[in-house]
């Protein structure tokens, strides 16, 4: 008769070795990089051209201004916030 203990410690061993084997013949999901074609950049410049061209971006900051106003958050932590809050149609820094 098996040990419960045994029974743990040979199924834990045996899916650790299931799973290693499984990983080492697959790639690791991981980030690649992949070169940027000239439509997409002409994309992105299109949008933020679309940003300044509409003036949204100072209507997102005097927005997101006045949300953090009557937030509980201290200054140091709006500034933060103000330094790093980004366009969601371009990506650029509405702060800067």
């Amino acid at each position: 008769m098996i040990s419960r203990r045994r029974l743990l410690a040979t199924s834990g061993l045996s899916a650790a070795a299931l799973l290693g084997v499984g990983s080492a013949a697959q790639p690791a999901l991981a980030f690649r990089e992949e070169e940027a074609t000239v439509q997409d950049v002409w994309a992105v410049r299109d949008a933020q051209a679309r940003c300044r061209a509409l003036s949204s971006h100072d209507q997102m900051l005097a927005v997101l201004q006045a949300e953090l106003a009557g937030g509980s958050l201290t200054p140091e932590d709006r500034r933060r916030v103000m330094a790093t809050a980004t366009c969601p149609t371009c990506g650029q820094l509405l702060g800067g």
